[in-house]
């Protein structure tokens, strides 16, 4: 019986006795209609610490049944102000805790020679199995709670099963909750950890269901952000340039300035760093020209001065390229020049060493 009902049966035997209407019935009327006005339960309240630590654990969960809510200004602005601070902490180290176990589990899985279970779909069905068991422990649970502190509720265990789906899910209907009248703190902290190790088995279910539906569109994410980075999302004409190739160019430049005053082994690294170069230019380059297949081909939209500086830039990757082949084959003849030259020399110095000793010989 609640605070206020007491207060309600009290006032009324009160009224009742005060009553001097001859009408039993007329004294038990207006005794009901009165205890009913004035009961407000204030006399023989007391702060219920576990029922109210229970209600702020549903406000930040996001689970709220709707059983207990606030009423006054001060009350919703309090609430209004520090449940966001709240349920974000409470959402991020949920998510934290399930990538970590959902880590560790993989980690183990793997040790004893239970790699199967990190598959997508094989680790989805685990962890399906797993949210649907802690699902039935928690409400086995909450039926043993109800029948000890509320035997008067009936409450099956079909309705337990129920109201843990509701609270696991954070749906919270509000059909089935945890009486604050009956909550002490000690029960706070029981619920509190069992709805987290529920709320953590699901956010690794979650995260599980995430990747496997992500392996069937591996690139998806990748490729919006590099179309994302190389286009304009207002206007949707993808930019013809990217200050990235201008770079690139700009150093491709500078190296052939430096290539033709220096010789030698220094000349053939900066060749290869020019070849870096321009391969990182043409991939760039070659995103681009996705791009433009995907909103049909190189169409109109593009102007005449963009359409020059594109050729533009094609003469120079072309003269850029011509100037390699030709450093290459020039590399390539002063190699094999120098070998020729060292076989000359290695030569001579060989018949000259022969000359000498049959020329000391015939002197003995």
């Amino acid at each position: 019986m609640s605070a206020w009902q007491q207060d309600q049966h009290k006032l009324f035997r009160q009224y009742l006795g005060e009553c001097s209407i001859e009408d039993d019935l007329t004294c038990e009327k207006d005794a009901f209609e009165r205890s009913v006005d004035g009961a407000t339960g204030s006399g023989i309240c007391s702060v219920n610490t576990g029922g109210s630590a229970w209600f702020w654990f549903t406000v930040m969960s996001t689970v709220g049944y709707g059983n207990q809510a606030p009423v006054t200004a001060q009350g919703r602005s309090l609430v209004s102000g520090l449940s966001w601070l709240c349920t974000a902490l409470f959402g991020g180290i949920s998510l934290v805790a399930g990538g970590v176990i959902a880590t560790l589990s993989d980690d183990l899985f793997r040790r004893y020679h239970l790699a199967v279970l990190t598959k997508h779909s094989a680790s989805v069905a685990f962890w399906a199995a797993a949210t649907v068991l802690w699902l039935v422990i928690q409400a086995t649970i909450g039926y043993a709670w109800w029948k000890d502190r509320s035997p008067e509720v009936t409450f099956t265990r079909y309705d337990s099963l129920w109201w843990s789906y509701i609270s696991l899910t954070t749906v919270g209907l509000g059909d089935y909750f945890l009486e604050p009248e009956t909550m002490f703190t000690v029960d706070v902290f029981l619920w509190s950890l069992l709805f987290f190790i529920g709320f953590v088995t699901v956010t690794t279910f979650l995260n599980k269901v995430t990747s496997w539906l992500g392996s069937f569109y591996t690139h998806t994410t990748s490729n919006l952000k590099e179309r994302m980075a190389r286009s304009d999302p207002l206007s949707g004409r993808v930019s013809d340039y990217k200050k990235t190739n201008k770079e690139a160019l700009h150093d491709i430049n500078a190296l052939v300035d430096m290539m033709g005053s220096i010789k030698g082994h220094d000349n053939i690294g900066m060749t290869l760093k020019k070849r870096k170069i321009l391969i990182r230019l043409l991939a760039q380059t070659e995103h681009e020209l996705e791009d433009f297949s995907t909103l049909g081909g190189v169409s109109p939209s593009i102007r005449k001065e963009d359409t020059a500086a594109l050729k533009k830039e094609e003469d120079i990757l072309s003269e850029i390229l011509s100037r390699i082949r030709l450093e290459q084959r020039l590399m390539q003849e002063s190699s094999r020049s120098k070998v020729d030259t060292d076989s000359e020399r290695l030569s001579n110095y060989s018949g000259g060493a022969v000359g000498h000793v049959d020329v000391r010989s015939g002197a003995q």
